[in-house]
């Protein structure tokens, strides 16, 4: 699984709360992730603490991003995704990122990533 270092991130503040944004992009800047940018999202569509959006170059990225949030986290895989970018989209839900060790339990819990729905690590039942 790739490091921090090597995950760039877009992190979209959907929570509602203004500063959030920045603030959390800053700390994970801190844990070394490559930050891409910060925006603003709607906050009504996003009610969990966070959604990852990421694409077939990005599996492993989101699998490791999603250990530095308390669940209810929501994984998007976009196939027509063309870059290794993960958007993290902070929902209504959010409060804190992890604590390092809360992280490193996360990822053990985890174990390894697995093949996104419709992808080849999906079995077709059909003749």
């Amino acid at each position: 699984m790739p490091a921090e270092s090597e995950l760039p991130v877009r992190v979209l503040n959907a929570t509602g709360v203004a500063g959030v944004g920045p603030q959390i992009a800053a700390e994970l800047a801190e844990r070394e992730f490559p930050l891409v940018g910060v925006e603003d999202a709607y906050p009504g569509d996003y009610p969990e603490v966070a959604v990852l959006v990421y694409g077939p170059r990005a599996v492993g990225n989101a699998w490791v991003a999603q250990a530095h949030f308390a669940p209810p986290v929501r994984l998007e895989f976009d196939p027509e995704r063309d870059d290794d970018t993960v958007d993290i989209i902070l929902g209504r839900a959010f409060t804190h990122l992890l604590t390092r060790t809360e992280v490193n339990q996360a990822v053990a819990r985890n174990g390894q990533p697995t093949a996104p729905p419709g992808t080849c690590g999906e079995v077709s039942t059909e003749d």
